[in-house]
């Protein structure tokens, strides 16, 4: 999910021009993520699914297609994929559980 990174510039000194995942892309990947976290690592488990949160909730009122973008790469992956991100998703709080559950069905 994090190929077709985007440029981006970071405020150091003139700037520095560097490429960074696509905000959907890597939201949907923070869900996985935290599925795939060991039991020891609840609490970085937590932070995962709230980054998550916080970065689809910001792109649904601003850039929504990003978030419909990232269901349609999740799509391509394997179905362990898109069943992590659904276990991810069902952390969300609503409406974002239910928009981003409605992506795959």
């Amino acid at each position: 999910l994090l190929d077709e990174a985007i440029p981006a510039a970071l405020p150091f000194n003139h700037g520095v021009l560097v490429r960074v995942p696509r905000p959907g892309r890597y939201a949907l990947h923070k869900l996985i993520v935290a599925r795939q976290r060991a039991a020891h690592e609840a609490a970085k488990a937590r932070k995962d699914v709230h980054q998550a949160a916080a970065l689809l909730g910001a792109l649904e009122g601003v850039m929504p297609w990003e978030i419909d973008d990232a269901a349609q790469a999740l799509a391509r992956r394997p179905s362990s994929w898109r069943k992590a991100a659904t276990e991810g998703a069902a952390l969300l709080p609503d409406p974002l559980r239910a928009r981003v559950l409605g992506l795959w069905g």
